[in-house]
């Protein structure tokens, strides 16, 4: 009865959060509808927690909780824009903590109602020539967590790829081939863990030079798909403000995202207002060098304190697609909640034994 009753709660917690996501992904939506959104998937998620069983939340779990909102806490003694910095703070410990608490029953129930909406969605959202790439790495993510077969995974990369969503198609092919190379003992854990910790930080440093030095590459805008001019103008904002070393500015507002197409169209003929396109540039832009890199280096010490767990490389993977992807820390966007959401899976401690049966 317990274990049907979380399977159902799972089930209409995928449904809150497809609604949610619809509501993010979609551009015709008013901002009021997205706020709704998010407003019922939180309130069901936290009836949840406070109605079935949670799990226990181990001590390191309650240590990194604990280091990260410190860490966040930190950049709202420094800059400006205090009532942003205050609500990414609050909303990265809700949500953590609920992900953190969840039984692995209504998690895996979730996982499933998530990844068949959200496969079917890629194809609607394609269809309508709206990006589906967010709902792509809602399935890709959904699939890995579950455990999906090889060939699973690779069928599912083919239609991502056919539909558009081409970053999650990237995603769950490299999930797909560092999980082998590891099955396959051709690379133990650890070292595959150790090679993306090494890609992150060049990706890092390459993408400093390019927004520094090879901003105006024209080859490089093509194949990054005008990036480079992108990052080079949130880059120069950060810069030229004093809170670039703690605190930085705050949240990227409309009126910056247009500057930043009026930037850009100064090196192309077609723009629009953009965002950062880049999780890396985002960190330093909203929080400053000093927090951003205090940010990454505990998402970093996690990794490297669970390097065996199963789903340790998918978070280091994700950290590394932050190059491309623009996810936030404490936001409240698709890409922020899936973010927090492999966090959560890494820390979460295994259903092996009988005493963590009850929860499982």
């Amino acid at each position: 009865m317990k274990l049907s009753l979380n399977k159902t709660a799972g089930s209409f917690l995928a449904i809150f959060f497809t609604f949610y996501s619809c509501a993010m992904v979609y551009s015709g939506v008013s901002v009021e509808l997205k706020a709704i959104s998010l407003f019922l998937f939180f309130v069901y998620l936290y009836f949840i927690v406070f109605t079935l069983d949670t799990m226990p939340l181990e001590k390191k779990a309650v240590k990194y909780f604990f280091i990260l909102l410190f860490i966040s806490t930190i950049s709202y003694f420094f800059g400006d824009d205090h009532q942003f910095k205050i609500i990414r703070v609050v909303n990265l410990g809700v949500i953590l903590f609920a992900f953190l608490s969840l039984s692995s029953s209504v998690m895996n129930s979730f996982f499933d109602g998530m990844h068949l909406a959200s496969v079917l969605l890629v194809i609607v959202f394609a269809s309508i020539n709206e990006n589906p790439n967010a709902f792509g790495y809602i399935a890709v993510l959904t699939a890995l967590f579950l455990g999906k077969s090889n060939w699973y995974l690779l069928s599912l990369a083919v239609v991502m790829f056919a539909f558009g969503a081409r970053g999650a198609a990237l995603f769950v092919v490299l999930a797909g081939a560092f999980s082998l190379l590891v099955a396959k003992e051709l690379m133990s854990r650890k070292t595959t863990g150790y090679f993306l910790f090494a890609v992150i930080v060049l990706l890092l440093v390459v993408q400093y030079y390019i927004s520094w030095f090879e901003y105006d590459n024209e080859f490089l805008n093509d194949i990054l798909t005008k990036r480079p001019y992108i990052w080079s103008f949130y880059l120069n904002e950060i810069l030229l403000d004093e809170s670039w070393l703690f605190g930085g500015r705050g949240s990227i507002g409309i009126d910056v995202a247009e500057e930043a197409g009026q930037y850009v169209a100064l090196y192309s003929d077609h723009s629009r207002s953009y965002s950062p396109h880049s999780s890396f540039i985002i960190l330093v832009y909203e929080y400053g060098l000093i927090t951003a890199m205090l940010m990454l280096s505990i998402f970093l010490y996690i990794a490297a304190e669970n390097i065996r767990n199963d789903f340790t490389l998918l978070l280091l993977l994700f950290l590394a697609m932050g190059f491309v992807v623009p996810f936030q820390i404490g936001g409240g966007r698709v890409y922020d909640y899936l973010f927090l959401l492999i966090v959560a899976m890494v820390i979460r401690p295994a259903c092996t034994s009988k005493k963590e049966s009850e929860y499982c």
